[in-house]
């Protein structure tokens, strides 16, 4: 839910079950995949979990969600649910 131009979330009964603090949360209409929600610092995202904590650090320019524990990230690598990079392309 946004308010004043910030995102939290709310549960079934309308009530905060994370303030509002991101610049985006609204990039999917479960965001919550596998656990995670993708949410917007800056120009930047990262993950948080359902009791809003930061659990990968806004480092991401282009937001992916989580599928079989794994998501993909704008330069064409992947990260597992830790914010480690499991696989990263070639600079060549």
């Amino acid at each position: 839910m946004k308010v004043k131009n910030k995102w939290g979330y709310i549960d079934v009964k309308g009530n905060y079950v994370i303030d509002p603090q991101f610049e985006d949360a609204s990039l999917s209409p479960s965001p919550f995949k596998e656990g995670l929600a993708c949410v917007k610092f800056g120009k930047l995202f990262g993950y948080i979990n359902k009791k809003g904590k930061m659990v990968i650090p806004p480092v991401f320019r282009i937001p992916c969600g989580f599928s079989n524990g794994v998501a993909g990230y704008a330069k064409g690598g992947y990260i597992n649910k830790e914010g480690k990079y499991i696989w990263r392309p070639n600079k060549n």
